[in-house]
C-alpha cells in the first residue's frame, strides 16, 4: 500500500507465490468486483481443495 497502513491504492494488485495457500476472493461491508488473471502456457498451475462446510456465520460486528 503506496499511502500508507488502511487503505490500498485502486490500481494495486495481489500476487501470490508458487504452493501459497489463501482464502478466496471476499468483500466485506459491500459489493465489489474481482479481476483474476491467470498465466499463459500448458500444465495445471492452480490446485482447488474443496472442504466441506463447517458452518454458517449469520453476520458480524466489525
Amino acid at each position: 500500500m503506496r499511502s500508507g497502513y488502511g487503505q490500498p491504492e485502486i490500481d494495486q494488485g495481489v500476487n501470490y507465490l508458487a504452493g501459497v495457500w489463501h482464502h478466496p476472493l471476499l468483500a466485506l461491508d459491500a459489493v465489489s468486483d474481482f479481476i483474476v488473471i491467470d498465466r499463459k502456457g500448458p500444465g495445471l498451475n492452480c490446485d482447488e481443495v474443496m472442504l466441506e462446510p463447517a458452518g454458517l456465520i449469520a453476520s458480524i460486528k466489525l
